[in-house]
């Protein structure tokens, strides 16, 4: 689910569900994986798709929040 209205024109607002296909990464000196960018499959995203993606793609770029993941 996105969280952020990243472009309400092209329907990739907060509350859109759809699939993680890919996450962008950089791996630091401790080796962990801060996320860069991800791309995100929805219906609700109508705009065209940048010239690497498919239609219902979008790219989503990080922000300053930060998330932690176990396991």
């Amino acid at each position: 689910m996105v969280a952020t209205n990243f472009d309400v024109e092209n329907g990739i607002v907060n509350g859109c569900t759809g699939i993680l296909e890919s996450v962008r990464y950089w791996v630091d000196e401790m080796g962990e994986r801060h996320a860069i960018s991800c791309v995100i499959r929805s219906e609700s995203i109508t705009g065209d798709p940048l010239p690497t993606l498919n239609e219902h793609q979008a790219v989503a770029i990080a922000d300053d929040r930060v998330a932690g993941f176990s396991g």
